[in-house]
């Protein structure tokens, strides 16, 4: 049973890889429209915790990006974009990630978190936390 959980669950892991691939080398990539104009959220309102710093680095912040009205389905993604905790590949895996889950119906906020060599654990997790938070606390107010 367990075998054939595992044997489903790489299958379907592989399929929606390659799916998300085939997004990134659609020459149709490039065309993605914004539905309704971004809102960006500064995660920490009252100051950041542990802040080392003042430059846009050391502010971490979150980007609305909301589904066409008539699409919408009231789900919610929240983006945290790689880069090996050195960068973060905002474009490729944070905006263009956002824009296709739009095409669906599907809200998604990127979350710009503080990154090591200045920052560590647990600064991208209290990020991370606290963008799940601002998610929640909006949820009426964009409809998810």
């Amino acid at each position: 049973m367990i075998e054939h959980w595992t044997d489903s669950f790489s299958y379907t892991s592989f399929i929606f890889l390659i799916c998300l691939l085939s997004f990134f080398t659609s020459p149709e990539t490039g065309k993605a429209q914004i539905n309704r104009a971004n809102e960006v959220k500064l995660l920490w309102q009252e100051g950041v915790p542990d802040v080392k710093g003042d430059s846009d680095l050391d502010k971490p912040e979150l980007t609305v990006f909301l589904p066409d009205q008539k699409k919408a389905n009231g789900t919610g993604v929240v983006i945290c974009p790689g880069g090996g905790y050195a960068h973060l590949a905002m474009e490729k895996e944070g905006y263009k990630v956002a824009q296709w889950l739009n095409s669906m119906g599907v809200a998604a906020f990127v979350l710009k978190y503080r990154l090591g060599m200045r920052y560590h654990h647990p600064a991208e997790l209290m990020d991370g936390k606290r963008a799940m938070q601002i998610v929640h606390e909006n949820a009426q107010q964009w409809h998810l």
